[in-house]
C-alpha cells in the first residue's frame, strides 16, 4: 500500500519576525497531493490514504507522524513531505510548526531525531522523505549535524530541496507552488523512466526530472539514498496512453493550478476563486475542501431527532386524548419508536468521530453506517408525508430533523454535506403549511428566505469559505426573527434548518485547510489567544511563554 503524510506550515504567529509567512507551503500541499492521487497519469496513492496537516503545532504534528510510521505493514511505502521554515539546530534540523517559537526551538518545533525515531521503529521498508524548506540537507548526512547510519536500511530514501547552508525558494506568488515542489509535481505527473519498457516511476527518475527543471540560480536538490534498491513512487502507461503529453526533457512550466480546479475545469471565476471559492464538484477526498459533515454535527442533529420525536410523540398522544386526531394507531406509534432508534444508531455512528483517525477502519465503518441509517432516515420519512399525515408543530420539526440527517447522510461523500441539508430543510420551511412549522403570512419574509436558501446551496457548490455561509445564516436566523416580531409567531422549520447551517459552519471543520483543521470558532479563539501572548509578551519582554 502507498501511503502519504504531508506537512504544510505557512504561518509562524509567534516569531512573525524570524518566521516570515511563506506564499507556498498550502499550495504545495494541494498540488502534491494532485499528483500523487492522481491515477489517470501514474499516481499510486488513494485519496484515502494521503494525509494533509496545514498549519498545525508540534504536538499534533509529531503524534500524526508517530501513527504514520507505526500502523503500516512490511510492503507498505510510505512518503512524509514536509513544507515550511526549516532551521539548524544542535544538533539537527527542526522543522517550523505554528506553535513554534525561535527562542525555544528546540522544545517548539519538529526536530529530525524524533523523525528519525519513528522511522526507526517502523516496520515499512520503503520511506521517502522530501523535505522543501531552508536547510533541508541536514536532515541527513551533512556532518556534523546528522551521521547517516541511523536511516541506513533497505528503502530509506531523502530528498532535499536545499543543502545544509542553503535557503530553499519559496512561491513568487500566493496560490502558486514553490518551485522546488512545483518540479516535483511536474516529475510525478510527466516524467518518464530512465530505462525504455518500464513501466514504474523511481524516486531517482522524479528527482533527476526536478534537477533538470529546476532554474540553474536556484539550489540543486539533494538526494540521499539508504540500503539497496530504488522506491517506486509512480507508474507509466506508455506513450500510447499518454500522448504527447508526456516529455523526457523538462522545461520550466508555469505553476500548476489547485486541485479543485483540476477536478472541475469549469469552476467559479477569478474573482471568486480570489474570495476564496474552491470550485464546483470538489470531491469529498479533495483536501482544498474541508468535509463540513463533522462527528459533533451530526451527533448533535441525531440528539435532537431523539428529543424532538419524544415530544411528537407527546404531542400527538395529547391530541389523540383530547380528541383533535383521529383514532390511536399502532403504525403511528411504531414510527415515533423507529424515529428514535435510528436516531440512536445515528449518534452512535459518531463515535470514532473523536477516537480515531478520519482514514481508518472504524471511521470508515461509522459513514457507511450514517450512509445506511440515512436511507431508512429517507424512507421513514417519506412513509410519514404519504400514508401518516401529521400535521403540528412538533411533528414538521420531526420531520425537518429526518430529512437534515438523511440528506447530510446521504451526500456525505461530497462535500459540506450538513450545509447543504441545512439549506434544503430552511427552504422547506418556507413551502410547508403553517400547522407543520411553516409560514401562514407568505409575505417578503419567506421570499428573503428562500433567495437565502438557494444562495446557500449556490455557495455550497462552488465551496465557498464557511464565512459566508455564517453570514447567510446569520441573515436567514434574523429574518425568521423578523416574522416573530412582525406576526408573533416562529416558522420552527426555518428557523431549524438555518441555525443547523450556522452550527455547521461555526463547529464544523474548516472549509479551507489552510486555516487548519479546527473550526471557524476554534481558529478565531486562537487568534484572540495569540493576539493577547503577542501583547503580553511586547508589554512585559522578561515573561516566557511556557513550552
Amino acid at each position: 500500500m502507498y501511503r502519504a503524510l504531508l506537512i504544510c506550515n505557512s504561518v509562524y504567529p509567534l516569531a512573525p519576525s524570524h518566521l516570515p509567512q511563506l506564499l507556498g507551503p498550502v499550495q504545495d500541499g494541494l498540488a502534491l497531493w494532485s499528483a500523487l492521487t492522481d491515477s489517470e497519469r501514474g499516481g499510486l496513492f488513494a485519496p484515502e490514504n494521503v494525509e494533509v496537516l496545514f498549519e498545525r503545532e508540534k504536538d499534533e504534528v509529531l503524534r500524526t507522524a508517530n501513527r504514520f510510521f507505526q500502523e503500516c505493514e512490511p510492503d507498505d511505502v510510505l512518503l512524509f513531505y514536509y513544507s515550511g521554515h526549516g532551521k539548524p539546530g544542535r544538533p539537527n534540523l527542526h522543522l517550523c510548526t505554528r506553535d513554534t517559537d525561535i527562542v525555544l526551538l528546540a522544545s517548539t518545533s519538529v526536530s529530525g531525531n524524533e523523525l528519525k525515531s519513528y522511522m526507526e521503529t517502523s516496520c515499512a521498508q520503503s520511506i521517502i522523505v522530501i523535505l522543501d524548506c531552508c536547510h533541508a540537507g541536514a536532515f541527513k548526512g551533512d556532518p556534523p549535524q546528522i551521521s547517516p547510519a541511523p536511516l541506513a536500511g533497505k528503502g530509506r530514501f531523502v530528498m532535499t530541496a536545499s543543502g545544509a547552508a542553503q535557503r530553499a525558494a519559496d512561491a513568487e506568488r500566493a496560490g502558486s507552488p514553490s518551485p522546488f515542489t512545483h518540479a516535483l509535481v511536474e516529475a510525478l505527473r510527466n516524467a518518464e523512466p530512465r530505462h525504455s519498457g518500464e513501466v514504474t516511476l523511481s524516486v531517482d527518475d522524479v528527482y533527476d526530472y526536478a534537477v533538470k527543471a529546476l532554474p540553474k540560480e536556484l539550489p540543486s536538490p539533494q538526494r540521499r539514498v539508504n540500503g539497496a534498491g530504488d522506491a517506486t513512487i509512480a507508474k507509466r502507461f506508455g506513450r500510447s496512453r499518454q500522448g504527447e503529453e508526456a516529455t523526457a526533457a523538462p522545461g520550466v512550466a508555469p505553476p500548476q493550478a489547485g486541485p479543485w480546479e483540476q477536478a472541475a475545469p469549469a469552476g467559479p471565476p477569478a474573482w471568486l476563486r480570489g474570495m476564496g471559492f474552491a470550485g464546483a464538484g470538489a470531491r469529498r477526498a479533495d483536501p482544498s475542501v474541508g468535509d463540513l459533515a463533522a462527528w459533533r454535527v451530526f451527533l448533535l442533529s441525531s440528539g435532537l431527532l431523539g428529543l424532538i420525536s419524544f415530544y411528537a410523540w407527546r404531542a400527538w398522544m395529547d391530541h389523540v386524548a383530547e380528541g383533535f386526531s383521529a383514532a390511536y394507531s399502532r403504525d403511528t406509534e411504531l414510527f415515533f419508536l423507529l424515529c428514535g432508534i435510528l436516531a440512536a444508531v445515528s449518534a452512535l455512528s459518531c463515535l470514532p468521530g473523536p477516537l480515531a483517525p478520519p482514514d481508518s477502519n472504524w471511521s470508515r465503518r461509522a459513514r457507511n453506517l450514517r450512509f445506511l441509517n440515512g436511507l431508512a432516515l429517507g424512507a421513514l420519512w417519506f412513509y410519514s408525508v404519504v400514508q401518516l399525515g401529521l400535521n403540528s408543530p412538533e411533528q414538521g420539526l420531526l420531520q425537518s430533523s429526518m430529512m437534515f440527517l438523511c440528506i447530510a447522510a446521504l451526500s456525505e461523500k461530497r462535500h459540506d454535506s450538513p450545509l447543504l441539508a441545512g439549506a434544503v430543510v430552511a427552504f422547506a420551511g418556507v413551502v410547508v403549511p403553517d400547522e407543520n412549522g411553516g409560514y401562514y403570512a407568505f409575505d417578503v419574509i419567506p421570499v428573503f428566505l428562500a433567495i437565502i436558501c438557494a444562495a446557500l446551496v449556490v455557495m455550497w457548490f462552488f465551496g465557498a469559505p464557511e464565512q459566508f455561509f455564517v453570514g447567510a445564516a446569520t441573515a436567514g436566523l434574523a429574518s425568521v426573527g423578523t416574522t416573530y416580531l412582525i406576526h408573533g409567531f416562529l416558522p420552527s422549520v426555518s428557523l431549524y434548518g438555518t441555525a443547523l447551517v450556522l452550527l455547521s459552519a461555526a463547529f464544523g471543520h474548516g472549509v479551507r485547510p489552510a486555516e487548519g483543521s479546527a473550526s471557524l470558532v476554534q481558529r478565531r479563539w486562537r487568534a484572540v489567544q495569540e493576539g493577547f501572548e503577542r501583547q503580553t509578551r511586547t508589554s512585559f519582554p522578561r515573561l516566557r511563554r511556557r513550552s
